[in-house]
């Protein structure tokens, strides 16, 4: 398959999951417990949008800042920019503040070794993502996303792999917070990339047909 033939596969998968996820979130609430499903699809649009074949899909804070960079690389990062300052400069930092979203202190919690100094971890990539998010410009923007991203990833794993009941009282607020930001950010993401088809997006993963056979999915 050509290139443009992969670059047409991602932005359909993307896009398909994208219109699920828009439906769920925009039908149901928080209180009706769209907004967990909601949550999780807007993931599975987003990696369909940016994971490559060296990645299965963005799982950590250097992975989430080469998606980004890519971003702005296009030019294209005022738009996201203007999004986050504009509608959830509220919202970031109590999801930075979260501790139950940062992954180190579950492994804290399951007793990996070499984690007894998550805090330590914890405070100082919120000192440094509050003080980018305190100075407005896309650079800081851009410096703020990874680790917002990889916070919110937690919240998707506690979800998909059955860490979390349904509708529980106890990631209410992550939810809340999370599933607002997917629903601006992922469109925006999917938007920027399919009118930048020359960008080198990379193969999707899980690219189509057996060997030998290249037709559309």
């Amino acid at each position: 398959m050509s290139y443009y033939g992969y670059f047409e596969t991602r932005i359909r998968r993307a896009k398909s999951w994208l219109a699920c996820a828009e439906k769920g979130y925009q039908a149901g609430s928080l209180a009706t417990g769209h907004w967990d499903i909601a949550f999780v699809l807007y993931w599975i649009a987003f990696n369909a949008a940016f994971a490559t074949d060296d990645s299965e899909q963005p799982n950590t804070t250097m992975e989430f800042r080469k998606c980004f960079a890519k971003v702005r690389r296009v030019g294209k990062s005022h738009i996201i920019h203007r999004a986050v300052r504009g509608q959830f400069a509220d919202t970031v930092e109590p999801i930075l503040n979260n501790e139950y979203l940062f992954k180190k202190y579950w492994d804290y919690v399951n007793g990996k070794p070499g984690s007894d100094n998550w805090r330590t971890y914890f405070n100082r990539e919120n000192r440094r993502a509050i003080a980018a998010m305190a100075e407005p410009s896309e650079e800081n923007t851009g410096k703020v996303l990874p680790i917002l991203f990889a916070r919110l990833y937690t919240l998707r794993n506690q979800i998909v792999h059955g860490g979390a009941t349904w509708m529980s009282r106890y990631n209410r607020t992550s939810v809340e917070h999370g599933t607002p930001i997917m629903a601006v950010l992922v469109p925006l993401f999917i938007e920027i990339i399919e009118k930048h088809p020359k960008v080198k997006w990379g193969p999707p993963y899980y690219r189509p047909g057996l060997r030998g056979k290249t037709d559309p999915e």
